[in-house]
This record gives structure tokens, C-alpha cells and sequence, in this order.
């Protein structure tokens, strides 16, 4: 597998996971929030090189391309309820309760928790590799745990000590919509990563993140592979962690 990031944060949100099948490289394109243009660019305006689209929830910055990416026969699926309210979603092709399969992935809806319709996030199987990945955005806390996931794609929104200065409205949003680095500390604890090559933290606040801290801490507390998502850059998950 490989994790090419097109765009991470409050201005818009889109990964692709790439993987083969059959000797075919595509891939499966998470979440839709920046400019059609700019997710095309990203596979050389190769439309059948994105297999799928799966989207997390329906706020813009990761769903506002779906409508158009639709017209141009990329399916974009979504859970029933976020599909009600996006247009060109689709919350079909299951092939049993929550999970799709696409060009060699395996993909699993779980609820996140977020001020959203009914915000979800996934995790990946790739068949080719025999590994997994986590997908979980926007959230601020999940309610189940991963046991032997290699690879994590997860946000890290602010520091807690950032709030202080916040109005209160916003202070309450973060605390109640996205995840905070303490609450992502008390995640990685709460989980086995015996198997966990590489986590890549998303979504990171601009005004109230501060990435070398954070990428520093969740290394020191999980004694992993970390690094934080930047937009144009490739992450060759199948790498040998150190």
C-alpha cells in the first residue's frame, strides 16, 4: 500500500490509498473535500485510476467534490443517513454488513463521533498485503478498538493547552468534534499495537496544533513509526518501520 496525501486539514481533506489487483495499480480515494481539479491532478487525470471514493461524513472540507467526481463515474460511497444530505453519495454495494470491496481492499464502516449527520470512519483491508489501515477523522474519541492494525491514518486536531485562549464556543466544538492529542494518547493506550508499523496523523489545527510536539509524543508513547500527513507527500506504508 501506499498513502499519497492530497490535502489535510480545515482546507480540505482527500487521501489516496493505492493498491494492486491482478497486477493493477489503482486506488480507493479517501474523503472529497478539495476542488475536483486538484483530486484529478493527483492521478494525472486518470479518472480510472480511483476506484472508489469513500467519504467520512458531509462537511465540505470532505465531501464537496462528491457530487462531481460522481458525474464523472466515480462511485463515492458513504453510509444511508450521510448519502440523504450529499449529492452523488451512494450507501450501496455492500457486500455484507458495513463492508465493500474494492480493487483488492476490503473496506469497514465504524461510527466516529462528530457534529455531523452520521459520521463514520474506516478500516481497510488490503488483500494484496495482508494488511490494515484506520482511517478516523473528525472525531473526538472512538468508541471501538483495533487490535492488529499495522498502519494508522488518524487525527491529531490540537493541544489541549491551545483551548485556553479559544472563545468558548469554539473551545466547546473542538472538545465535542475533534480529537485532542491527550484523547489520542488515552487511544493508543487503550489499543494492542503489537503490529502497528506506521501511524500518520491528519487533520492537525494550523492555529492550535503543534506538529513537531505532537508526532514527538505519540512516538515516545507508542514507541512507533509516526509522522504527520502533508499534502503532496507519499507514504510508502509497506516499509519496514525503522
Amino acid at each position: 500500500m501506499q498513502l499519497q496525501v492530497i490535502g489535510t486539514g480545515s482546507s480540505g481533506n482527500a487521501y489516496l490509498l493505492w493498491g494492486m489487483l491482478n497486477g493493477e495499480r489503482k486506488a480507493i480515494l479517501l474523503d472529497a473535500g478539495l476542488p475536483t481539479g486538484v483530486i484529478l491532478k493527483a492521478v494525472g487525470y486518470d479518472t480510472s485510476k480511483i476506484a472508489a471514493c469513500f467519504v467520512t461524513h458531509e462537511h465540505g472540507d470532505h465531501a464537496s467534490a462528491v457530487y462531481e467526481l460522481s458525474k464523472l463515474g466515480i462511485k463515492c460511497y458513504g453510509n444511508a443517513e450521510t448519502a440523504k444530505v450529499v449529492r452523488g453519495l451512494r450507501s450501496d454495494d455492500y457486500v455484507s454488513d458495513k463492508v465493500r470491496f474494492v480493487h483488492g481492499f476490503i473496506v469497514q464502516e465504524f461510527p466516529t463521533n462528530h457534529d455531523a449527520v452520521a459520521p463514520c470512519g474506516y478500516l481497510i483491508y488490503d488483500i494484496e498485503t495482508k494488511t490494515h489501515l484506520v482511517y478516523a477523522t473528525d472525531t473526538y474519541y472512538l468508541t471501538y478498538k483495533f487490535p492488529g492494525v499495522e498502519h494508522w491514518l488518524i487525527e491529531c486536531n490540537y493541544c489541549d493547552e491551545y483551548l485556553d485562549t479559544a472563545p468558548l464556543a469554539l473551545r466547546y466544538r473542538l472538545e465535542h468534534s475533534h480529537m485532542s492529542l491527550s484523547r489520542l494518547c488515552k487511544l493508543f493506550h487503550e489499543n494492542d499495537l503489537s503490529n502497528t508499523r506506521q501511524i500518520i496523523l491528519c487533520h492537525i489545527s494550523r492555529d492550535r496544533g503543534n506538529i513537531p510536539y505532537m508526532v514527538d509524543m505519540i512516538r515516545n508513547i507508542t514507541h512507533k513509526k509516526v509522522d504527520s500527513a502533508t499534502a503532496g507527500a507519499t507514504y510508502n506504508l509497506d516499509d519496514e518501520p525503522f
